[in-house]
C-alpha cells in the first residue's frame, strides 16, 4: 500500500476550489478561492473575464493570507516577482502554459512567482505565486504552523491569483521528487452537503472544499 504522507494544517481557511490542472505532477495542487454564497472565482461575470476585464482584485483570492501548514524552518523565501494585475486568458493561457515555461527553464522563480519553501517534518513545503512584497519571513527562521508566511498573489506561471502548494522531498523545486501529504481536517461540498474529511489528501479532481478558520 502506497504511503498517503505525513499530515499537515491547510495553508489557508475558507472556501476553495482544489485543482490539479494539465501538467502538474501528481501530489501538486492549485488552490483557487470562491466565494462562500456562490461559489464563483471572481465578483465579475465570465464573459467580462473571457473579454479582459477582470483585475486581481476583482478575484476573491487576491491577497488572502498565507500561513504555515506545519512548524518548520524557512529555507527559500523568494519576493520581487511582479503581479499581473489585469487577466486575458487569451493571452495569460498560451503564455504560462507554453511560452514562459520555455523562456523560465531552469529558473525556479520565472515558474513559481514569490513563494516559500518550508522545511517540515511532513517534507519540504513549496507555497508558491504569492503577492509581491507579501512575503513575511525570511531563510533560516523558524515558523511555527499557523504563522503568517505571505499573500496570494498572482506571480510566475499564473493565470489568475492562486496558492500553488507541494511537498517534496528536497529543497529544490525544480529537482526535487514531490511526495504525497494529508491534510489534517476539511470539508467536500457534495453539491448538497458538507462531507468532513479528517487527515486526508486532497482530491484529485476539481473539487469545492472549506478549511476551518
Amino acid at each position: 500500500m502506497q504511503d498517503a504522507g505525513s499530515v499537515v494544517a491547510a495553508p489557508v481557511t475558507g472556501q476553495w476550489l482544489v485543482l490539479t490542472p494539465p501538467g502538474h505532477a501528481a501530489g501538486a495542487f492549485d488552490l483557487v478561492a470562491v466565494d462562500a454564497t456562490t461559489g464563483r472565482y471572481a465578483r465579475r461575470g465570465r464573459w467580462e473575464y473571457l473579454a479582459g476585464r477582470v483585475r486581481v482584485e476583482d478575484v476573491h483570492g487576491w491577497s488572502r493570507p498565507v500561513v504555515a501548514p506545519s512548524a518548520g524552518e524557512v529555507v527559500t523565501a523568494h519576493d520581487g516577482e511582479r503581479d499581473r494585475h489585469r487577466l486575458v486568458p487569451l493571452v495569460d493561457a498560451p503564455t504560462g502554459l507554453v511560452v514562459r515555461p520555455l523562456l523560465q527553464r531552469g529558473r525556479v522563480a520565472g515558474m513559481a512567482g514569490n513563494h516559500v519553501v518550508v522545511s517540515t517534518a511532513a517534507g519540504y513545503v513549496l507555497l508558491a505565486h504569492l503577492q509581491q512584497a507579501s512575503v513575511a519571513v525570511r531563510p533560516g527562521e523558524r515558523v511555527s504552523a499557523g504563522q503568517h508566511l505571505g499573500r496570494i498573489g498572482n506571480s510566475g506561471s499564473s493565470l489568475g491569483p492562486h496558492l500553488h502548494v507541494q511537498v517534496m522531498e528536497g529543497p529544490d523545486p525544480a529537482a526535487a521528487r514531490i511526495v504525497p501529504f494529508r491534510v489534517a481536517a476539511y470539508d467536500v461540498w457534495t453539491g448538497q452537503a458538507w462531507r468532513p474529511r479528517v487527515k486526508a489528501t486532497l482530491p484529485s479532481r476539481a473539487t469545492r472544499v472549506r478549511f476551518p478558520e
